[in-house]
Protein backbone atom coordinates (compact mmCIF):
# COMPACT_ATOMS: atom_id res chain seq x y z
CA UNK A 1 0.00 0.00 0.00
CA UNK A 2 1.28 3.69 -0.14
CA UNK A 3 3.19 2.92 -3.37
CA UNK A 4 4.34 6.29 -5.24
CA UNK A 5 3.74 8.22 -1.56
CA UNK A 6 7.27 9.60 -1.40
CA UNK A 7 7.18 10.28 -5.92
CA UNK A 8 5.32 13.44 -4.68
CA UNK A 9 6.39 17.06 -3.90
CA UNK A 10 4.56 17.66 -0.71
CA UNK A 11 6.18 20.73 0.68
CA UNK A 12 5.28 22.21 -2.46
CA UNK A 13 1.46 21.18 -2.15
CA UNK A 14 -0.69 23.10 0.75
CA UNK A 15 -3.09 22.78 2.57
CA UNK A 16 -4.88 24.21 5.60
CA UNK A 17 -1.69 25.25 8.03
CA UNK A 18 1.14 25.43 4.95
CA UNK A 19 2.79 22.94 3.25
CA UNK A 20 1.83 19.33 3.52
CA UNK A 21 5.12 17.94 4.70
CA UNK A 22 3.12 15.70 7.51
CA UNK A 23 0.73 14.16 5.59
CA UNK A 24 3.23 11.44 4.29
CA UNK A 25 3.26 10.62 7.44
CA UNK A 26 -0.07 10.76 8.74
CA UNK A 27 -0.98 8.51 5.65
CA UNK A 28 1.13 5.98 6.85
CA UNK A 29 0.00 6.19 10.53
CA UNK A 30 -3.73 5.58 9.51
CA UNK A 31 -2.11 2.00 8.55
CA UNK A 32 -0.21 1.50 12.61
CA UNK A 33 -1.20 -1.39 14.59
CA UNK A 34 -1.40 1.49 17.44
CA UNK A 35 -5.23 2.70 18.13
CA UNK A 36 -3.65 5.70 19.02
CA UNK A 37 -1.77 6.71 16.31
CA UNK A 38 -4.57 5.63 13.72
CA UNK A 39 -6.54 8.12 15.77
CA UNK A 40 -4.06 10.68 16.15
CA UNK A 41 -3.16 10.49 12.06
CA UNK A 42 -6.77 10.81 11.34
CA UNK A 43 -7.44 13.63 13.55
CA UNK A 44 -4.10 15.02 12.04
CA UNK A 45 -5.62 14.74 8.05
CA UNK A 46 -8.85 16.07 9.10
CA UNK A 47 -7.87 19.20 10.23
CA UNK A 48 -4.99 20.06 7.54
CA UNK A 49 -6.06 18.78 4.36
CA UNK A 50 -10.05 19.18 5.03
CA UNK A 51 -10.64 21.67 7.77
CA UNK A 52 -13.57 22.29 8.41
CA UNK A 53 -14.81 21.49 5.65
CA UNK A 54 -12.35 22.73 3.37
CA UNK A 55 -10.00 21.30 1.00
CA UNK A 56 -6.74 22.62 -0.32
CA UNK A 57 -4.50 21.36 -3.61
CA UNK A 58 -3.08 18.93 -1.14
CA UNK A 59 -6.34 17.01 -0.76
CA UNK A 60 -6.39 16.23 -4.29
CA UNK A 61 -2.88 14.22 -3.73
CA UNK A 62 -4.24 12.58 -0.61
CA UNK A 63 -7.43 11.43 -2.14
CA UNK A 64 -5.99 8.03 -3.98
CA UNK A 65 -4.30 6.91 -1.05
CA UNK A 66 -7.12 7.42 0.79
CA UNK A 67 -9.51 5.47 -1.57
CA UNK A 68 -6.29 2.83 -1.62
CA UNK A 69 -6.61 2.26 2.22
CA UNK A 70 -10.41 2.19 2.58
CA UNK A 71 -10.84 -1.65 1.64
CA UNK A 72 -7.35 -2.62 3.19
CA UNK A 73 -7.88 -1.54 6.90
CA UNK A 74 -8.83 -3.90 9.20
CA UNK A 75 -10.15 -2.06 12.09
CA UNK A 76 -13.79 -1.33 11.94
CA UNK A 77 -13.53 2.24 13.52
CA UNK A 78 -10.67 3.00 11.71
CA UNK A 79 -12.38 2.38 8.23
CA UNK A 80 -15.08 4.34 9.27
CA UNK A 81 -12.99 7.51 9.75
CA UNK A 82 -11.35 6.71 6.74
CA UNK A 83 -14.89 6.66 4.95
CA UNK A 84 -16.03 9.58 6.65
CA UNK A 85 -12.74 11.68 5.84
CA UNK A 86 -13.15 10.93 1.79
CA UNK A 87 -17.24 11.92 2.09
CA UNK A 88 -16.58 15.22 4.01
CA UNK A 89 -13.39 15.87 1.09
CA UNK A 90 -16.02 15.07 -1.51
CA UNK A 91 -18.51 17.83 -0.24
CA UNK A 92 -15.55 20.14 0.49
CA UNK A 93 -15.72 23.75 -0.83
CA UNK A 94 -12.16 26.24 -1.30
CA UNK A 95 -11.74 28.53 1.80
CA UNK A 96 -12.03 31.36 -0.22
CA UNK A 97 -15.42 30.16 -1.50
CA UNK A 98 -16.97 30.17 1.84
CA UNK A 99 -14.68 32.25 3.92
CA UNK A 100 -14.59 35.42 1.26
CA UNK A 101 -18.28 35.12 0.89
CA UNK A 102 -18.78 36.77 4.44
CA UNK A 103 -19.23 40.52 4.08
CA UNK A 104 -17.15 41.61 7.34
CA UNK A 105 -14.56 40.25 5.79
CA UNK A 106 -14.56 40.31 2.24
CA UNK A 107 -13.15 43.71 1.68
CA UNK A 108 -10.30 42.63 4.13
CA UNK A 109 -9.56 39.22 1.88
CA UNK A 110 -10.05 41.37 -0.78
CA UNK A 111 -7.30 43.55 0.12
CA UNK A 112 -5.02 41.38 1.08
CA UNK A 113 -5.28 39.19 -2.00
CA UNK A 114 -4.52 42.38 -4.24
CA UNK A 115 -1.38 42.97 -2.60
CA UNK A 116 -0.36 39.09 -3.60
CA UNK A 117 -1.07 40.36 -7.37
CA UNK A 118 -5.03 38.03 -7.22
CA UNK A 119 -8.22 38.59 -6.51
CA UNK A 120 -10.90 37.07 -4.44
CA UNK A 121 -12.92 35.99 -7.78
CA UNK A 122 -9.77 34.47 -9.22
CA UNK A 123 -8.83 32.81 -5.95
CA UNK A 124 -12.52 31.07 -5.59
CA UNK A 125 -12.16 29.91 -9.49
CA UNK A 126 -8.54 28.06 -8.51
CA UNK A 127 -10.64 26.43 -5.97
CA UNK A 128 -13.59 25.56 -7.85
CA UNK A 129 -10.83 23.77 -9.88
CA UNK A 130 -9.49 22.03 -6.96
CA UNK A 131 -13.04 20.79 -5.83
CA UNK A 132 -13.53 19.67 -8.87
CA UNK A 133 -10.32 17.42 -9.68
CA UNK A 134 -11.16 15.92 -6.30
CA UNK A 135 -14.37 14.95 -7.44
CA UNK A 136 -13.08 13.43 -10.58
CA UNK A 137 -11.01 11.34 -8.79
CA UNK A 138 -12.87 9.91 -6.11
CA UNK A 139 -15.71 9.10 -8.56
CA UNK A 140 -14.26 5.40 -8.06
CA UNK A 141 -14.33 5.54 -4.27
CA UNK A 142 -18.43 5.19 -4.45
CA UNK A 143 -18.31 1.45 -4.55
CA UNK A 144 -16.51 1.43 -1.39
CA UNK A 145 -17.98 4.46 0.27
CA UNK A 146 -21.88 3.17 -0.40
CA UNK A 147 -21.77 0.37 2.37
CA UNK A 148 -21.21 2.94 4.60
CA UNK A 149 -24.75 4.39 4.34
CA UNK A 150 -25.52 1.57 7.00
CA UNK A 151 -22.47 1.74 8.86
CA UNK A 152 -22.68 2.58 12.59
CA UNK A 153 -21.88 5.90 13.20
CA UNK A 154 -24.43 8.80 12.33
CA UNK A 155 -21.84 11.08 11.17
CA UNK A 156 -20.34 8.65 8.74
CA UNK A 157 -23.98 7.47 7.15
CA UNK A 158 -24.87 11.22 6.18
CA UNK A 159 -21.82 12.59 5.13
CA UNK A 160 -21.48 9.59 3.27
CA UNK A 161 -24.61 9.73 1.62
CA UNK A 162 -24.00 13.67 1.53
CA UNK A 163 -21.08 12.93 -0.96
CA UNK A 164 -23.28 10.30 -3.18
CA UNK A 165 -25.40 13.46 -3.84
CA UNK A 166 -22.52 15.04 -5.35
CA UNK A 167 -22.71 12.80 -8.56
CA UNK A 168 -25.62 13.34 -10.60
CA UNK A 169 -24.04 11.51 -13.41
CA UNK A 170 -24.98 8.55 -11.41
CA UNK A 171 -28.20 8.88 -9.80
CA UNK A 172 -29.81 6.32 -11.61
CA UNK A 173 -27.16 3.86 -10.13
CA UNK A 174 -27.02 5.30 -6.79
CA UNK A 175 -30.99 6.75 -6.10
CA UNK A 176 -31.81 3.01 -5.06
CA UNK A 177 -29.34 2.34 -2.77
CA UNK A 178 -30.00 5.28 -1.23
CA UNK A 179 -33.47 5.04 -0.86
CA UNK A 180 -33.32 1.73 0.94
CA UNK A 181 -30.92 3.32 3.04
CA UNK A 182 -33.71 6.20 4.20
CA UNK A 183 -35.98 3.75 4.47
CA UNK A 184 -33.95 1.57 6.90
CA UNK A 185 -32.79 4.85 8.50
CA UNK A 186 -33.57 4.89 12.65
CA UNK A 187 -31.97 8.66 13.21
CA UNK A 188 -34.93 10.93 12.20
CA UNK A 189 -32.21 13.82 11.52
CA UNK A 190 -30.00 11.59 9.50
CA UNK A 191 -33.25 10.55 7.62
CA UNK A 192 -33.87 13.85 6.73
CA UNK A 193 -30.33 14.31 5.23
CA UNK A 194 -30.55 11.14 3.46
CA UNK A 195 -33.71 12.36 1.76
CA UNK A 196 -32.01 15.36 0.63
CA UNK A 197 -29.27 13.69 -1.16
CA UNK A 198 -32.03 11.46 -2.73
CA UNK A 199 -34.06 14.85 -3.64
CA UNK A 200 -30.57 16.48 -5.88
CA UNK A 201 -29.85 13.29 -7.35
CA UNK A 202 -34.15 13.07 -8.08
CA UNK A 203 -33.59 16.68 -9.54
CA UNK A 204 -30.75 15.73 -11.77
CA UNK A 205 -32.26 13.00 -12.89
CA UNK A 206 -35.12 14.65 -14.07
CA UNK A 207 -33.16 17.25 -15.60
CA UNK A 208 -30.86 14.63 -17.48
CA UNK A 209 -34.33 13.20 -19.04
CA UNK A 210 -35.65 16.41 -20.30
CA UNK A 211 -32.06 17.15 -21.83
CA UNK A 212 -32.64 14.15 -23.87
CA UNK A 213 -36.25 12.87 -23.48
CA UNK A 214 -35.37 10.10 -26.06
CA UNK A 215 -33.01 8.24 -24.15
CA UNK A 216 -29.79 8.22 -26.76
CA UNK A 217 -26.83 9.70 -27.42
CA UNK A 218 -26.53 12.37 -29.92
Amino acid sequence: MLKGLEDIDWHNLQHAYGPADDVPELLRMVTSDSAEERDSALQGLFGNICHQGTVYEATIYAVPFLIELLPELADVKTRSSVACLLAVIINGKGFFEVHGQIETFKADWQEMLSEQGTTLDAEVEREKMITGRIRELSKTSLPLLAPFLYDWSSAVRWTVAEAIACFPEFADEYLPLLTRAMEAEQEPWVKEIMQEAIDRLSGASSRESDENPTGFES
